[in-house]
């Protein structure tokens, strides 16, 4: 990303991690984007990421050397039967 580092207080991701995971070369791509939105967010600032995955396929991706985040895991209620389950990932930085 073409920004500074500690320029965002908040990244909001809805589901393009989960795209990424589509492709060989998932863990590259995925590791790069998590450490660009590390890179970017102010200490104290927090990623929210959506997600179809569940947390046991994204833990080492959200939380590693190349970015430290505090990890929460909020499960998104559905309101219609047969939606798959969806995930609010809070990552804080610092």
């Amino acid at each position: 990303m073409p920004f500074e580092d500690e320029s965002f207080d908040v990244v909001i991701e809805k589901n393009t991690i989960d795209c990424l995971f589509c492709y060989e070369d998932y863990p590259v791509r995925v590791m790069r984007v998590m450490k660009d939105c590390y890179r970017v967010l102010k200490e104290g600032g927090v990623m929210l990421s959506f997600s179809h995955g569940k947390e046991k396929s994204r833990r080492f991706f959200y939380r590693n050397r190349f970015s430290p985040f505090n990890l929460e895991v909020i499960p998104v209620q559905d309101l219609k039967a047969g939606q798959t389950q969806v995930f609010l990932y809070v990552l804080t930085k610092g």
